[in-house]
């Protein structure tokens, strides 16, 4: 058996801030909708700025970048996106550096 290698990444962590009483709000369509833009934003900053999307969770996204500051660039670039927009709501986003094992598999990446 060989030994994984493994690799320094910067990891996001994103989720939108409210959501629940944004549903609570809107109802679910309306909701969906907002959310669907929200991830559309997240999608479109994540490839400017050479980061890869692991996997959704609702309204919540996990991202690799290469460097902490394109991770930085990135989080900066959706929060401000979203208060451009009125109807979306606040965006939080964490960021960690570590040594991970990446692997890909047939849906996207694994980390």
């Amino acid at each position: 058996m060989t030994a994984a290698a493994s690799k320094l990444l910067t990891l996001v962590f994103t989720d939108l801030a409210g959501s629940t009483a944004l549903k609570t709000a809107k109802g679910d369509v309306a909701a969906g909708e907002i959310i669907a833009r929200h991830q559309a934003l997240v999608t479109e900053c994540a490839a400017r700025n050479g980061g890869t999307i692991v996997v959704w969770a609702g309204d919540g996204c996990f991202l690799v970048f290469e460097t902490p500051s394109a991770a930085v660039q990135f989080a900066l670039a959706v929060q401000a996106a979203h208060r451009a927009d009125p109807e979306l709501p606040g965006l939080r986003a964490g960021i960690h550096v570590g040594e991970v094992v990446q692997t890909r598999v047939e849906s996207g990446v694994r980390v």
